[in-house]
């Protein structure tokens, strides 16, 4: 077997150790909190949408997003409980995060990233490090052809064991993307 054949194999296992270093860090820690400013952008939307908040997470499932402008609003999602609570008009909201598969992958990555667990990541997503100026920034690509419709890919980028952005990108091309600033 020529060395041409070898060098194609050997890649993923180079790309594996690199994953690995970078989700390490994450494992180590059982908390994660920071302020966020995120901005959305659709086709369909005249402008874009910012929000602002802090994110809190508990290893191994408990997400919270709280939303202090434009409007007051907690986001929680503990395991598969998904709480929505709206303090500007007193609504509450509660749900299977199992009935919205979309929310569910998106959802699952970014406490797959956060727990540090590289095999979680990989059963919904193609995971590749992408080369990054300072930090690392890793792609995650749908495996799941009926999501690759709505999802191109997350984008998440950080500096040792913290997620400085995660960005969701849309097949129709809107994005979501969030700026996570003071995490620790």
């Amino acid at each position: 077997m020529g060395l041409g054949l070898l060098l194609p194999m050997m890649a993923p296992a180079a790309d594996d150790g690199q994953l690995a270093a970078i989700l390490a860090g994450f494992a180590s820690h059982d908390t994660f909190s920071g302020t966020f400013t995120e901005v959305k952008t659709s086709g369909i939307l005249a402008r874009s949408v910012e929000l602002q908040g802090e994110l809190i997470y508990h290893a191994p499932a408990y997400l919270e997003k709280h939303i202090r402008q434009p409007y007051d609003e907690r986001q929680i999602i503990d395991g598969d409980r998904v709480i929505v609570d709206n303090a500007d008009d007193g609504q509450r909201r509660e749900l299977s995060l199992g009935t919205v598969p979309e929310l569910k992958i998106v959802v699952d990555s970014l406490r797959a990233t956060l727990a540090g667990n590289l095999d979680a990541l990989r059963q919904n997503y193609r995971v590749t490090s992408v080369p990054a100026a300072v930090g690392w920034h890793l792609r995650l690509t749908p495996r799941d052809a009926e999501l690759e419709e709505t999802l191109r890919e997350i984008h998440i980028q950080g500096q040792d064991a913290h997620i400085r952005e995660f960005r969701i990108v849309q097949t129709a091309g809107g994005e979501s993307r969030v700026t996570i600033n003071g995490a620790h």
